[in-house]
């Protein structure tokens, strides 16, 4: 198991173009996910805005559960905007939140290592899941071992 470095720290909150549909489980999220990044990099050029940060995929769901589960894709921008000209898209914003996170480098396959280690510190400091997970894109590569994402999961105090 890799040595992850656990962060607490407060999210600002901030606008995105936003996509996301009800995916039957975890295993078929792929196809949407890459389906949504291109529907909003094409809003992104159809305004002429820069995006801002790294992609962020909300898991709203539990993660516990296999059952259904809304899967959002969220893209933060340069610039004013004040609609999406798609249908398919939102303008929208992700909330303020204080979440433990750790950075992962490597193949989604050992996502697994992470999420446990964030959990290990969760449970030694008293803190409780309360939100959506939050998986940020921050480079995503051909060979998946130099993929690095930052894993984030909104927590509150026992």
């Amino acid at each position: 198991m890799d040595e992850y470095q656990i962060e607490l720290k407060t999210l600002p909150s901030y606008r995105v173009f936003a996509a996301q549909e009800t995916a039957r489980d975890f295993k078929h999220v792929s196809e949407p996910m890459s389906q949504f990044f291109n529907q909003l990099e094409d809003e992104l050029r159809s305004q002429h805005l820069e995006k801002a940060q790294p992609c962020v995929v909300v898991w709203h769901s539990d993660y516990r559960s296999e059952l259904e589960f809304t899967l959002e894709v969220a893209m933060g921008f340069h610039g004013d905007s004040s609609a999406s000209s798609s249908t398919e898209v939102t303008l929208t914003e992700l909330p303020s939140l204080e979440v433990v996170s750790t950075v992962h480098h490597g193949s989604f396959e050992r996502f697994g290592e992470a999420y446990a280690a964030l959990l290990a510190f969760m449970d030694s400091e008293q803190l409780v899941a309360n939100g959506a997970v939050r998986e940020v894109y921050i480079h995503v590569d051909r060979d998946e071992e130099k993929d690095v994402l930052e894993l984030q999961i909104p927590v509150r105090k026992v």
